[in-house]
């Protein structure tokens, strides 16, 4: 049986530039998010482990181990949480292109509009919450008919 996952309003934040951190915690407060700033990039990984979250935001350029092993390790830990990627026009993302097409629910270069940012939280939060209604909805069925194969699914 799976379990209906649960939304948490929680988002794992790391950035390096504090303008621009601050301006997206204000946004996500906004939106009734918890934001818990991380500024050591093996805090995320702990942070995961003890708490569930939304979605993680992170700067490409994460420091020692790099944005392709950070990925790989947060999906050790959660495979489905969204990730969210702020880079700068500098950064040369083709070497992970797969990789980020693959792993990253969207991507902001910087600076971005604080409002398409907004908006696509408000869809991605959105859309976990269908997931969630339409899995409670799944569960209710089996259990009332003991149906496993739901029309749509």
């Amino acid at each position: 049986m799976k379990k209906t996952p649960e939304i948490y309003n929680r988002a794992l934040l790391f950035e390096k530039e504090n303008s621009i951190a601050s301006r997206i915690e204000k946004t996500l407060e906004s939106l009734n998010i918890e934001v818990k700033r991380i500024k050591d990039v093996y805090s995320v990984f702990s942070f995961l482990k003890l708490k569930k979250y939304s979605f993680i935001i992170i700067d490409y350029n994460v420091p020692v181990i790099g944005f392709e092993q950070f990925i790989k390790l947060v999906r050790k830990i959660n495979t489905d949480i969204p990730v969210f990627l702020l880079y700068n026009e500098k950064d040369d993302l083709t070497a992970e292109e797969e990789l980020i097409s693959k792993e990253v629910y969207c991507r902001f270069r910087k600076p971005f509009s604080i409002q398409k940012f907004s908006e696509k939280i408000e869809s991605l939060m959105n859309s976990l919450k269908i997931k969630q209604e339409l899995m409670e909805h799944q569960e209710w069925l089996k259990q009332k008919y003991g149906v496993d194969n739901v029309i749509g699914k």
